[in-house]
């Protein structure tokens, strides 16, 4: 979806049928910026769109943590202090917010570096998503792969991050973090008082409802510790 970052003209994912003006024996599932391949499917059998679940609703409020929750790992409570602590860069977007748009310069650490420091990136990036939950249960989802510059993601100073600063200091509204992804025109994606960043396995095609079921059990997951956080408030 252009609106949401995706590649100009020339660079788009798209179901090849020819190479180099000759039929191909089988559709391919070609992406362009991935220069090492991996993402490219030959003898492309089945794709499949799934609905992920969203987590229910929050109770809203400043948001002051957020876990990070991969696979065979115990969760992680990331503060501003630990934020601060690793490398940050600093990207200026423009989107749109509210039907009025915004140019605003964020300071942050990006998805990928932070991914890496929990584990997140060195096993099955592939076939793993992550989802973005805010403190009132607003989520979005991202394939893992989008943040990995070898597989084509953005890299500075247009690589997705999350920020904990703006041109005004530390962000107050949207909670100590937000994700800010350029090249989101609508700014859909720029997850506000983030809770929770939860990387999930994808299973076989076979087993999709797996992955919904997954997903909805760390929606629930989420709900509960943000009533849990509620109740400690």
């Amino acid at each position: 979806n252009p609106s949401f970052g995706n590649p100009p003209q020339g660079s788009l994912d798209l179901i090849a049928y020819k190479q180099n003006g000759s039929l191909l024996s089988s559709p391919q599932f070609i992406v362009p910026q991935d220069t090492s391949g991996a993402r490219s499917v030959t003898n492309l059998a089945s794709l499949n769109v799934l609905s992920v679940p969203q987590a229910p609703t929050g109770p809203g409020g400043l948001s002051t943590e957020f876990t990070v929750s991969v696979p065979g790992n115990a969760p992680v409570y990331v503060n501003l202090a630990t934020l601060k602590s690793f490398p940050s860069v600093t990207e200026t977007v423009m989107y749109m917010s509210g039907g009025t748009p915004v140019t605003d310069t964020f300071t942050g650490v990006p998805i990928w570096n932070l991914l890496s420091q929990y584990g997140a990136t060195q096993n099955a990036i592939l076939t793993r998503y992550l989802t973005a939950t805010g403190s009132d249960g607003y989520n979005v989802l991202f394939s893992l792969a989008e943040f990995d510059p070898n597989l084509g993601a953005p890299t500075y100073p247009n690589e997705a991050i999350v920020a904990y600063a703006d041109t005004n200091g530390d962000l107050t509204s949207s909670g100590f973090a937000r994700l800010v992804i350029p090249g989101d025109n609508f700014g859909g994606r720029f997850v506000s008082n983030l809770v929770s960043l939860d990387v999930v396995t994808v299973p076989e095609p076979t087993s999709a409802l797996l992955l919904i079921s997954g997903l909805a059990a760390i929606a629930l997951l989420t709900w509960s510790q943000n009533r849990s956080r509620a109740r400690a408030a």
